[in-house]
C-alpha cells in the first residue's frame, strides 16, 4: 500500500495565538515536541507560522534585551510560509 498524507500526517493540532507572550510560545513548541507551530489570530484565523529558525532568531539578533526573550508570536512569525 502507498503512503498516504493520512498516514503520514499527526490529525492532533496545536496552535498559539498572536498575542501570546514569544516565551510561552518557545515552551510550547518545546513541550510538544514539534519544530513548528501555526499562529493565529484572535478569531482562529491563520496568519502564519512560528518555526525554530524564528526562535533562534531571536536569540541570535536579540530584542529590545537579548538576555531575555520577550514580545509576542505574532511579532516573530512567519508569514511566508506556504499552506493549502
Amino acid at each position: 500500500m502507498k503512503p498516504t498524507v493520512r498516514m503520514m500526517m499527526n490529525p492532533e493540532t496545536h496552535a498559539v495565538s498572536a498575542d501570546m507572550p514569544i516565551r510561552e510560545a518557545i515552551k510550547v513548541l518545546i513541550d510538544q515536541g514539534v519544530t513548528d507551530i501555526p499562529v493565529v489570530s484572535g478569531e482562529g484565523d491563520y496568519l502564519g507560522v512560528l518555526s525554530e529558525v524564528d526562535c533562534l532568531r531571536l536569540i541570535a539578533e536579540g530584542d529590545d534585551n537579548a538576555n531575555e526573550a520577550k514580545g509576542t508570536a505574532g511579532a516573530y512569525y512567519s508569514s511566508t510560509v506556504p499552506h493549502v
